[in-house]
C-alpha cells in the first residue's frame, strides 16, 4: 500500500525527519511489512512513531519529502 506525505516537520534542525502520512499505517508485529520504506525509489529504515497513531514515521535523512510518495516494504 502506498501514502503520500502530507507534511513534514524537522525537530531542532537535525537530520531526523518526521512524516505525516495521508492515512494511518497499521503495525501488527514487528515482522510486518514496516521494516523500511521506499520513496523515490531509495531505501530507508523508518522510526515508527506509535503515539501518533501511524499516521507519521520519522527518517534520518535530509530533503523535502512532501507531496512524495512512500511505499512500505519487506
Amino acid at each position: 500500500m502506498k501514502f503520500k506525505v502530507v507534511k513534514q516537520w524537522r525537530p531542532n534542525n537535525d537530520k531526523l525527519c518526521i512524516l505525516y502520512l495521508s492515512e494511518a499505517k497499521t503495525v501488527t508485529s514487528s515482522s510486518d511489512d514496516y521494516q523500511f520504506c521506499r520513496i523515490d525509489d531509495v531505501i530507508y529504515k523508518p522510526i515508527p512513531m506509535s503515539h501518533v497513531g501511524g499516521k507519521c514515521i520519522a527518517v534520518r535523512e535530509a530533503g523535502d519529502f512532501v507531496g512524495k510518495t512512500v511505499e512500505f516494504v519487506k
